[in-house]
């Protein structure tokens, strides 16, 4: 198999990419919210969340890590995962960078749609009541 040819590409080009790849299967994707919705868990909880087995779900989770989105604390005898909020916030500017540039697509020649990504009101203020409750409680991450 070959190798992907990266060369051409900006950082930030191959860094979403990355990023997108990362997230390409339902499972990260609620891995990812219930993180976001929960700041404290381990692996054994994400298990009664999601119906896969706890090995899969730590190959999911290995993924995520390994990118950069969630991080990991041992804290024996569990592991405690959470979002890496600096990280996640590089992943969305990168994401408003491509879709939130004036780019247009026409359609028939008549009509244009602006590509514009806004976050979810609901996700911004779970994100940042998260981000509070781990600052006041240093149990995790």
């Amino acid at each position: 198999m070959g190798l992907t040819k990266i060369e051409g590409f900006s950082e930030s080009q191959i860094l979403l990419a990355g990023y997108f790849k990362a997230i390409s299967h339902p499972a990260r994707i609620a891995i990812i919210k219930y993180l976001i919705e929960n700041p404290e868990c381990i692996c054994n909880d994400i298990v009664k969340f999601i119906p896969l087995s706890q090995s899969t779900i730590s190959q999911h989770l290995k993924e995520l890590k390994t990118i950069g989105l969630i991080k990991g604390e041992i804290l024996p005898p569990k592991v405690c995962y959470c979002i890496d909020f600096e990280v996640w916030e590089k992943f969305q500017n990168l994401i408003k960078d491509v879709f939130n540039s004036n780019n247009t697509i026409n359609k028939n020649g008549n009509s244009k749609i602006e590509l514009v990504i806004n976050l979810n009101t609901n996700v911004r203020n779970s994100v940042n009541n998260n981000i509070n409750k781990i600052d006041n409680n240093q149990n995790c991450c």
